[in-house]
């Protein structure tokens, strides 16, 4: 893999659909502006949150390597989940309410990157302090800016996959 230690602006784009404990769904995207990094084989992701999606002021970190994903947060909530394939980790899930036990149970990762940017794909369960909320798949889509970041890696857009520009 190619090293790039100077940051690249990207667009990123992450759509989840989460079904809770109770078997209800629901589903959201949202539209990020970031900087990506490739060095010492992996490709790092930082990015200020949208204040919206619920995490408040948080600066984020995505670490992607061949082996997993690691998403570092630090601001309102504080956090270093770990992703690996076929296992569960545990972490302090911090906010300004107190921190809390979090399990990350990853069911499957993927991730490819391609000369358009990268796209990632998460699924996994959560626990928080021993209960389970329930599970989450998270498709993360990553272009450098000056790309149609509507376009997923099969190159469809609005049309096809129904998600508004």
């Amino acid at each position: 893999m190619e090293t790039d230690s100077r940051g690249a602006s990207v667009s990123i784009r992450v759509t989840t659909r989460q079904t809770d404990s109770a078997g209800q769904t629901g589903q959201g995207t949202s539209r990020i502006q970031g900087e990506m990094t490739r060095e010492d084989g992996q490709v790092t992701l930082r990015y200020r949150e949208d204040p919206g999606a619920g995490m408040g002021h948080c600066e984020t970190t995505v670490i992607l390597r061949e082996d997993g994903v690691q998403v570092l947060r630090d601001g309102e909530v504080r956090a270093r989940q770990v992703f690996l394939p076929g296992k569960t980790t545990r972490c302090r899930y911090g906010t300004p309410y107190g921190e809390m036990d979090l399990a990350v149970r990853t069911d499957a990762l993927r991730w490819c990157e391609e000369d358009w940017g990268l796209e990632l794909h998460l699924e996994y369960g959560l626990t928080l302090n021993g209960q389970e909320t329930g599970d989450t798949q998270l498709q993360m889509v990553v272009t450098h800016c000056g790309d149609n970041d509507a376009t997923d890696s099969e190159g469809r857009g609005e049309e096809e996959t129904g998600e508004k520009r």
